[in-house]
């Protein structure tokens, strides 16, 4: 009977062996199965320097630097971003800072770089390049209202190309822009 018991005892162990074995299986299977139905997500933006790295860089550096880079000097650049944040409502977000959102804003504007190139020197994806540019833009054009405005005189004297040429007047004797004379450079 000894025998017997011990035969049993082992076939009971390579049953669980074997059941766990199956098991393991089951689960490995099933794990991959989880895996290749979903998709995983690799981060597009790895570079170890962030946006918020390198305003810090140029904020707390040499202060030509922030002049070359922001065509601002340290000062002007911070009280920009205060000016923006306490008296037109800008915030910064979880990830990005009033400082990094408003370069954002003057590397699209100013600098002329695309939404991708923005994205891949500030490690953020492009909706959040979009959405910090859109809401700096908001901000800035509160800002224009209350301090762009033209002279009190500027539009009380045609000028004589406008008020000579049959083509111009009378349709534009009250226009303010480019019919002027004023040029702006602009990147479309």
């Amino acid at each position: 009977m000894d025998s017997d018991d011990s035969n049993s005892c082992d076939d009971n162990v390579e049953c669980w062996v074997e059941e766990d074995r199956k098991f393991e299986m089951l689960c490995g299977l099933a794990l991959k199965g989880i895996i290749l139905a979903c998709k995983i997500r690799r981060p597009c933006h790895t570079s170890a320097r962030t946006g918020h790295i390198f305003i810090n860089e140029v904020l707390n550096g040499h202060p030509r630097r922030c002049y070359e880079m922001f065509r601002q000097h340290v000062p002007v650049f911070r009280q920009l971003c205060i000016d923006l944040a306490t008296n037109y409502g800008l915030q910064q977000t979880r990830n990005i800072s009033i400082e990094e959102s408003v370069r954002i804003f003057l590397m699209t504007l100013a600098d002329g770089c695309s939404n991708r190139f923005v994205q891949d020197f500030f490690n953020h994806s492009g909706e959040t390049i979009h959405r910090h540019f859109h809401t700096v833009l908001a901000v800035v054009l509160k800002m224009s209202a209350d301090i762009i405005t033209p002279a009190a005189n500027y539009n009380d004297e045609v000028p004589e190309y406008i008020l000579n040429n049959p083509r111009y007047y009378p349709m534009f004797k009250d226009c303010i822009g480019a019919i002027d004379g004023t040029r702006v450079r602009a990147s479309v």
